[in-house]
């Protein structure tokens, strides 16, 4: 009987680590895609919607400057146009800076009979550290104007050539993952 007893306990003994090995096993199935990243945020689609015949205007080679020639002969003229800033890639981008240029030097101030304004369509003002994801796209608005409202010493002697650029740095939005660790003193 006791040598009957000690084999029911050995096999019980054996079932049990037996299945505690079972329970404590990891088996992890699955598959996962790696995409290269690509980093393209650029310029796109730029379409006059006034004053056509004050200016022409094109997106450089690179697509990373809006570049507009323009002429103004008489108060109240305007040249706008819009342009979609677009994210191809699969990197979400962040404004670093804007950078607008009249005759090639950054625009610190205008002549006194020029309005000048870049803004997203919507007319929400384009500021740094606003993101642009990956396969998004926002369309921009730039007007420049010739005021109506000036003085006859405002009115520049000849016809003036304006060159003006708009150009747009981004750089890599970086999401902030947090996470804690829990420790447990048992």
């Amino acid at each position: 009987m006791k040598k009957y007893l000690f084999v029911i306990v050995l096999i019980l003994s054996f079932i049990t680590v037996g299945y505690a090995n079972m329970s404590t096993s990891i088996n992890v199935v699955g598959s996962s895609v790696i995409n290269n990243p690509k980093w393209d945020i650029h310029f796109d689609n730029l379409r006059v919607i006034d004053g056509s015949n004050n200016g022409s205007s094109s997106i450089s080679n690179d697509n990373n400057v809006v570049n507009y020639d323009l002429y103004f002969t008489i108060p109240g003229d305007t040249y706008e146009f819009l342009v979609d800033v677009v994210n191809s890639g699969t990197i979400d981008g962040m404004i670093d800076s804007t950078i607008s240029k009249l005759n090639g030097e950054l625009i610190t101030n205008l002549p006194s009979y020029l309005d000048y304004s870049v803004t997203y369509s919507d007319g929400e003002e384009i500021l740094p550290n606003q993101v642009l994801f990956a396969n998004e796209s926002k369309t921009i608005r730039v007007r420049v104007s010739y005021k109506r409202d000036i003085t006859v010493d405002d009115i520049p002697d000849s016809i003036e050539k304006f060159r003006f650029s708009y150009s747009m740095k981004y750089i890599q939005f970086e999401k902030y993952i947090f996470s804690s660790l829990y420790i447990n003193h048992n």
